[in-house]
């Protein structure tokens, strides 16, 4: 197995540090156990509960979070488990090829401009993080998670953003834009509302990416104004995989089916994902983890029962996190191999 996806929890019930202890243990554990296999770590997402009060104060300067720096980035989405944090894993035998960016505001960046500004600021930090290297937004990147503050509110202003960006950029529907996810998330900082992260391949060409379509199931997301795809898969002699983006209940027109029924819409935006691996030549019983984002967090049980009845050895994460559309209750995303 060249790529790998875990979800490590801790086992500790008591105060936050002790998670955090246990959490490094565990994760120190997994990555040497991985290295045995010839796997490293291409990125690492930790999920808070209260980034407010959990970031600086208690995670930043913590042995887990040098372990897994500089792959990894922090987002504020209550896993539900009650756990208060929980921690994701990519590895892959081909980790150098990859480079991981997790870009947030600082003070001064964030108290002083709305979301589609602060958008701006954090493709701006990625382009030039990339300058000189030989990459580009358009050529290189291929998987974008945006995390959005009061996401209701602030969404429109991160799809103008992008969407200016990839005009700049000559990222057009006629060519091509790039797999993402765009949820709510919270940060460490209360007037940061946008938080980004991007994951780049190195020495990659045209030939080694197909972007999935699935329009008997799904519509072009520029038909309704926003820029990404929704699914990208990689192809290399030693890489084949799929990458979907976030997905929720929609069907072929851009309309949201099932409102207001989070199971129906879970059972329709999995056949949305099975759709999309197909045009990839892969299926959902090969997907290596799903992260699943709830609007209402009294809606877990339901869903982690489905879950756990469908897909119980997959890696699974379920988190607070609201949709981009007020009528989605439910979205996943996932990886899935070809072989």
């Amino acid at each position: 197995m060249n790529e790998k996806f875990h979800i490590i929890i801790p086992k500790s019930d008591d105060l936050f540090d002790d998670k955090l202890d246990d959490l490094f243990v565990m994760c120190r554990d997994y990555i040497n156990e991985e290295k045995k296999e010839n796997r490293s770590v291409v990125m690492a997402r930790i999920f808070l509960s209260d980034p407010i009060n959990q970031f600086f104060s208690l995670l930043v300067d913590t042995d887990l979070y040098r372990l897994l720096s500089p792959n990894v980035s922090v987002v504020g989405q209550t896993p539900l488990d009650c756990s208060k944090v929980s921690v994701l894993i990519y590895t892959s035998k081909n980790a150098s090829r990859y480079v991981f960016n997790s870009f947030r505001l600082t003070l001064g960046e964030s108290e002083c401009c709305d979301a589609y500004q602060q958008s701006i600021i954090l493709f701006d930090k990625y382009l030039t993080s990339i300058e000189g290297s030989g990459m580009t937004l358009e050529g290189n990147c291929i998987r974008t998670w945006i995390y959005v503050r009061d996401i209701d509110i602030n969404y429109s202003g991160v799809v103008n953003a992008r969407n200016d960006i990839f005009k700049k950029h000559n990222m057009t529907a006629d060519t091509h834009f790039i797999a993402s996810t765009g949820i709510g998330g919270e940060f460490a900082r209360p007037s940061s509302l946008i938080s980004i992260d991007f994951l780049s391949v190195k020495d990659i060409k045209e030939d080694n990416i197909q972007y999935l379509k699935a329009v008997d199931f799904l519509n072009y997301t520029h038909e309704y104004g926003v820029a990404f795809e929704r699914g990208t898969r990689l192809k290399f002699e030693n890489t084949d995989i799929c990458y979907i983006s976030g997905t929720a209940s929609i069907d072929n027109d851009g309309n949201i089916l099932y409102c207001g029924n989070v199971l129906k819409q879970a059972e329709r935006l999995l056949l949305n994902i099975q759709a999309l691996l197909k045009a990839g030549e892969s299926d959902i019983s090969k997907t290596g983890f799903f992260i699943v984002y709830l609007r209402d967090i009294s809606d877990y049980k339901i869903i982690k029962d489905m879950m756990n009845a469908r897909f119980p050895k997959v890696p699974t994460v379920i988190v607070e996190g609201r949709v981009c559309r007020p009528g989605w209750l439910v979205e996943m995303e996932c990886m899935a191999s070809i072989k």
